[in-house]
């Protein structure tokens, strides 16, 4: 039997910074209703996904680096965003993502 307080567990960090700033869900430019668009003067990373279950294909995202718009929110501290870290998730899911559309 596997003792889980025995695994290790790597701390969180958020995949993009839009996950720790309150002007995320409907304050910024990208995420407002019938708006989204990429923020003048951010730096990201062009990540387009596929819904789970029936869609009309690949949905326009990004993984935010760093946003002239970005306040942290009260998560911000406690869940620290690693930009190299974001980097290289982004890698991995962009050559995940090409392995399988082959």
């Amino acid at each position: 039997m596997i003792n889980y307080q025995d695994c290790f567990v790597p701390e969180y960090t958020c995949s993009t910074l839009c996950e720790i700033c309150a002007n995320a869900c409907g304050h910024c430019d990208w995420s407002k209703k019938n708006v989204q668009k990429p923020v003048e003067g951010w730096d990201a990373i062009r990540n387009d996904i596929m819904p789970h279950g029936k869609g009309t294909g690949l949905i326009e995202s990004y993984v935010v680096l760093d946003c002239p718009e970005y306040e942290p929110d009260e998560y911000a501290e406690r869940f620290p965003f690693n930009r190299e870290e974001a980097i290289r998730r982004v890698k991995i899911r962009k050559d995940y993502s090409y392995r399988v559309a082959r």
